[in-house]
């Protein structure tokens, strides 16, 4: 797959749409039943599989995606003032500057937009006002939100033609799948978040607008572990998680693998 920053967006979600596409049209080559077929992936990946599945949805491509494992995803950037990303941002700026700084070169941000963004005031009023509306905290479980908080989303000004030209870029559903107003007749979806991650909330909001939206969710929080372990469970040592989120996955297959 192309990957930023040689190949910048959205090439990396065009590479995972060709391929997508063409196990559902050769799968049966591959001894793969192209009916059965899932996407997943993990941070930045699972905003290319949400991404990749509501594409495939708008243009009623057939067969259809079974499934979606969405393993603690990224899927928003209008906002960086959600409840566990200001925790975060409390305890250190670090993880926000690589975050973000990881996002300008995969989005190609020039330097004026790659500093906006750190600094906080990079979208537009109405841009603003739909993140608030989609990107609902008030769907987050009120025991995962710290006593006091208060979302600050912040507007850029003045309102230059960098900003629009971001403000853009960013409700783009392939950046942001969270700003997808219609998130109905999806795939199921398995939505696994760890407690202590600048992107924890993404993948909550997610999973409870699937589920307002008449889609089948399994929404699997964890508190003792980290961003990234997935990427540890075929390592030793293995940790706690790794069986049991293997396991969650595999039993969350069966039942539309099974139909």
């Amino acid at each position: 797959m192309g990957l930023a920053p040689e190949h910048s967006f959205p090439k990396g979600f065009d590479d995972c749409v060709t391929a997508t596409k063409h196990v559902l049209n050769n799968g049966i080559s591959y001894g793969v039943n192209p009916n059965k077929i899932a996407v997943g992936g993990d941070s930045a990946g699972g905003n290319l599989a949400a991404a990749v599945t509501i594409k495939f949805r708008d243009e009623r491509i057939e067969p259809r995606i079974k499934a979606q494992l969405l393993i603690y995803p990224s899927l928003q950037v209008c906002s960086h003032s959600l409840p566990m990303t200001k925790q975060r941002l409390a305890d250190s700026a670090d993880e926000f500057l690589f975050f973000y700084g990881l996002l300008g070169m995969w989005l190609s941000l020039n330097k004026h937009q790659q500093e906006m963004m750190e600094s906080g005031k990079y979208i537009t009023p109405e841009l603003a006002e739909k993140c608030k509306r989609l990107v609902d905290v008030d769907l987050i479980p009120a025991n995962l939100v710290q006593k006091g908080y208060v979302r600050d989303d912040h507007v850029a000004t003045p309102i230059d033609d960098d900003v629009i030209s971001m403000s853009k870029l960013i409700e783009d559903p392939r950046v942001s799948p969270l700003l997808v107003e219609d998130l109905s007749e999806l795939p199921p979806a398995y939505v696994f978040t760890v407690h202590w991650d600048y992107i924890r909330d993404h993948g909550i909001i997610y999973a409870k607008r699937l589920e307002k939206a008449g889609n089948t969710v399994v929404w699997h929080p964890e508190t003792d572990t980290f961003h990234g372990v997935l990427n540890t469970c075929h390592t030793e040592p293995v940790f706690k998680t790794c069986p049991k989120l293997i396991g969650n996955i595999t039993e969350f297959l069966k039942k539309p693998f099974a139909e």
